[in-house]
């Protein structure tokens, strides 16, 4: 880069001394503050890219002070440097210094231009993702405002344009997704659906009816599976409907738990008939009777602590019971191997498969 200096210029080179030496500090304690400032309004994540650049300012700073003593030239170089490395805002301070002595030097006037432009660019890339984090959060009044400050020339205008007029629809699908609201909250699934999709077709970033969509959806499923399901499946598909809508004015939060109260009231009634049946057959022996009576009875209701103990006493008695079975059918095995069959046979009735006298008893029968 080649600078020539006129007659002007070198019969005022003090003054120019005197000029950048109280210019310079100034741009070296600008360089620091920013590069310092941006660091502590980061992730952590970017804290050592930035710590770098704080680093590779810092040395631009100290090279601008000792170029200023050189010549015109070795600054301009410096400001273009700091261009590559985006630093526009430093590299337009250094072309004003140079500008400051000598306003006619067509080289830092040409690299001002370019310099000015770059920072226009760098200006409307930070409305646009301004704008567009305004947008994507759902603060539309500040996206407007963001997005206003685009102009034409900018790369992306088109794209701004289609956001904007996007930003005109939001007070329609905003009205949408209350009437949705409305409808999913006296029971009809279908029309809440229907008004949804046409308020995100309108707006597509509108998180109130994105959201309530997938609530809508899905208790639309869980409404299907419940129409199938056992009465056990039932339960827990109703508890999943009054998790997904725990508001109690909702039709479906109401429906659910009175379908759950049903269930409840009905499962009593089962575990009492079981219980009730269990004790009988346990008063007059009849252990099998009881354990699968008491067995049904915990399976529905296992909180209910008489059910359990019931049936470990019904597990023990049976299980003495066939242990005596076992005894006197292996003592008369070979006197009387029908009567032996006989008791075998009884062993097996009791239908434990994982019990080892009934294992016993198979094996014994060669069943």
């Amino acid at each position: 880069m080649k600078y020539e200096l006129d007659s002007e210029e070198a019969l005022g080179g003090e003054e120019e001394k005197k000029s950048t030496s109280k210019i310079i500090p100034v741009l070296l304690i600008l360089c620091i503050l920013v590069s310092g400032v941006t660091y502590y309004f980061v992730s952590a994540k970017q804290k050592k890219a930035m710590a770098k650049e704080k680093q590779e300012l810092e040395r631009l700073a100290e090279q601008v002070k000792q170029a200023a003593e050189e010549s015109p030239a070795k600054l301009l170089e410096l400001a273009g440097k700091a261009m590559q490395e985006n630093a526009f805002n430093e590299a337009l301070k250094i072309i004003e210094t140079v500008l400051a002595k000598n306003p006619n030097n067509a080289e830092a006037m040409l690299l001002k231009n370019k310099v000015t432009l770059k920072l226009k660019v760098s200006g409307l890339d930070e409305s646009f993702n301004k704008g567009m984090k305004y947008y994507q959060s759902n603060d539309f009044d500040n996206a407007r405002k963001a997005f206003s400050k685009i102009d034409t020339e900018y790369a992306k205008y088109d794209e701004v344009q289609k956001i904007i007029a996007t930003l005109g629809k939001t007070d329609s699908a905003e009205q949408l997704t209350n009437d949705a609201f409305s409808l999913f909250t006296k029971g009809d699934l279908e029309q809440a659906i229907n008004k949804l999709e046409n308020a995100l077709n309108l707006v597509p970033v509108l998180i109130q009816a994105k959201e309530l969509r997938q609530t809508v959806l899905s208790v639309k499923e869980l409404m299907t599976v419940l129409e199938t399901a056992s009465s056990n499946q039932q339960e827990q598909v109703l508890n999943k409907i009054v998790a997904a809508v725990p508001d109690s004015s909702n039709y479906f939060n109401t429906f659910a738990k009175d379908k759950l109260k049903e269930l409840k009231t009905g499962k009593n009634l089962k575990t009492e008939i079981f219980y009730a049946s269990g004790i009988e057959a346990l008063a007059t022996r009849q252990y099998a009777i009881a354990y699968e009576n008491f067995k049904k009875a915990y399976a529905l209701s296992p909180e209910i602590i008489k059910i359990k103990l019931a049936l470990t006493e019904t597990t023990q008695k049976r299980q003495k019971l066939l242990q005596k079975l076992n005894a006197a059918a292996t003592a008369i095995e070979k006197e009387s191997p029908i009567k032996a069959k006989y008791i075998w046979k009884k062993i097996i009735e009791f239908g434990e498969d994982d019990n080892s006298f009934y294992k016993s008893a198979l094996d014994k029968l060669q069943i």
